[in-house]
């Protein structure tokens, strides 16, 4: 498990991979994939906010695979 703090007024979903990012060896950020139970794979452009991710809230980062979704 990796823990991250971001502000979830101004942070988007790119802003978590980017904090992620030095903790799983410099994976570029375009190669990561969240996704939230109930949602579905977040796009880098979501707010925190609007996507009601707060304190505690539990995403799951998955790479992404080469050719196709």
């Amino acid at each position: 498990a990796l823990s991250v703090r971001v502000d979830v007024t101004t942070g988007t979903v790119r802003t978590i991979k980017e904090a992620c990012r030095s903790d799983l060896g410099g994976m570029p950020t375009n190669k990561m994939q969240l996704r939230m139970a109930g949602a579905g794979f977040l796009k880098d452009k979501d707010g925190l906010a609007a996507l009601n991710i707060g304190p505690g809230t539990t995403l799951d980062l998955v790479p992404k695979k080469r050719g196709g979704r």
